[in-house]
């Protein structure tokens, strides 16, 4: 942590209030670098180590379509746009894709 001096802190414990687990998705090749969930919460993004993005039903678990593929290396940031029709990425590659 001392070379981290911004990074988060735990202040407290865990919030009592939240629900266990609900479930996991499963389809995944590799590490899953960030994740967003939709504005009406029915679809959820996952940016992957491998280059590729995956679309998943929130509800279900299972995968929307095939991985999107585009970015030359791992995807580091995603995100919805707030009427939900548009997804982006950011990659390490130095990229941002619409």
């Amino acid at each position: 942590m001392d070379k981290f001096c911004r990074s988060a802190k735990i202040i407290s414990d865990h919030n009592a209030t939240w629900s266990v687990v609900q479930g996991e998705l499963h389809g995944h090749s590799g590490s899953v670098e960030c994740v967003a969930f939709s504005a009406d919460g029915k679809r959820i993004m996952s940016g992957l180590e491998y280059k590729t993005i995956r679309l998943w039903d929130a509800e279900m678990g299972e995968p929307l379509q095939a991985p999107l593929e585009g970015h030359q290396d791992p995807v580091l940031s995603v995100a919805f746009s707030p009427d939900g029709k548009r997804i982006v990425s950011g990659s390490f590659d130095k990229t941002i894709q619409l």
